[in-house]
């Protein structure tokens, strides 16, 4: 009976942290792919001024998202400087492994719902949805935070976390950086965990929905 409910604990912990991370990581993969957010904020940015031709900007804006996805194997040397080129890889690698845990941890939580349907175990299942959507909710709270009111400490705290070497430093001539300002990214960023916020609520809310119909289902 001890160890039942031992792991039944260790499984609806290790759910809820599966959950919490594919809330964190997921919105922030989208928006990433997502090219009508890139020809938004070049619009915004004035990035097809900065480089007097609107086709140009897409182009380049399309090759990145493609480099992430892994599509091409190599950004225009033409046009990004080696450092840009190097760093991007950097990028890239960290995409791919964001990509690959968030469908790790995704099959994980559905392994654990899939089980729990079939047991009927409503309680761990609300439980689950609650306590993930609770815990991404209160990252993303301090992440907010930091993108709003310590953006530069949060965007340098990021680089120097995720990256092992400074090539992330550019100058402000680099195509690179007049391509994708700080703007974009404190947009990007926004967005993200605006879309993490949400999918939390969502989560809470599922949780919250699923526990009140198992309470008046049981008495």
């Amino acid at each position: 009976m001890k160890n039942t409910k031992y792991h039944n604990n260790l499984s609806q912990g290790l759910a809820s942290i599966a959950l919490a991370l594919v809330i964190l990581l997921l919105p922030l993969i989208i928006v990433a792919k997502s090219f009508p957010i890139y020809q938004w904020q070049f619009s915004v940015n004035k990035t097809y001024e900065e480089f007097g031709s609107k086709d140009l900007v897409e182009e380049k804006g399309k090759e990145i998202i493609k480099y992430l996805n892994g599509k091409i194997a190599s950004l225009d040397n033409q046009f990004f400087s080696e450092q840009a080129r190097l760093h991007m890889y950097d990028v890239q690698q960290l995409f791919l492994i964001a990509k690959i845990s968030t469908v790790l941890l995704a099959l994980l939580f559905l392994v654990f719902l899939w089980w729990n349907l079939l047991q009927q175990n409503n309680a761990s299942i609300s439980s689950v949805l609650i306590y993930g959507g609770v815990g991404a909710s209160i990252v993303m709270g301090f992440a907010c935070i930091g993108v709003l009111f310590f953006w530069d400490v949060f965007f340098v705290k990021f680089h120097t976390t995720f990256f092992m070497n400074d090539l992330w430093l550019f100058p402000a001539s680099d195509s690179l950086v007049r391509l994708f300002p700080e703007q974009f990214f404190v947009m990007l960023s926004s967005l993200a965990i605006g879309g993490s916020l949400l999918a939390s609520g969502f989560s809470i809310l599922s949780g919250l929905l699923l526990k009140i119909r198992y309470t008046i289902s049981t008495h």
